[in-house]
């Protein structure tokens, strides 16, 4: 079963999830309140925040959970165009995932948006989507 672990500038949780890295640091699979929901996002402890992607921009939250547990509790599935797993870890946004892809020498960590079919990722202030990329899932 996941946990989620309140983390707030920079800091990382005992037992944090890696989900990925960045050009400077390892990401961490976090989410944060934004407009009265939990979105999912990377934290990036260098930048002392966590990122969502939201309406088309990055933006930086000081305050987030990260997700916790054992590399032996999940595994990564390659996927596309909107497919999920069954058993998937729950992220309480709707219809969400966590996915990641690989971007410009990163594995960067986003959300899977079945609907739309594809992973959207925060980078440099943008949001990317991926119509290929892989799903978090338990192993």
């Amino acid at each position: 079963m996941e946990d989620w672990q309140p983390g707030c500038n920079g800091s990382v949780p005992p037992a944090a999830f890696v989900g990925g890295k960045d050009v400077d640091s390892i990401l961490y699979i976090a989410r944060a309140r934004h407009n009265g929901g939990w979105m999912l996002g990377k934290l990036n402890p260098r930048h002392r925040r966590c990122y969502i992607a939201y309406e088309g921009e990055e933006i930086g939250k000081s305050n987030y959970e990260v997700l916790c547990g054992s590399n032996l509790n999940f595994v990564w599935m390659k996927s596309s165009e909107g497919l999920v797993p069954i058993s998937v870890p729950v992220t309480d946004e709707e219809d969400t995932f966590i996915g990641r892809v690989h971007h410009k020498g990163t594995i960067t960590v986003g959300k899977v948006d079945h609907h739309n079919g594809v992973c959207y990722i925060s980078f440099n202030g943008q949001v990317i989507s991926y119509k290929s990329y892989e799903v978090l899932c338990y192993a």
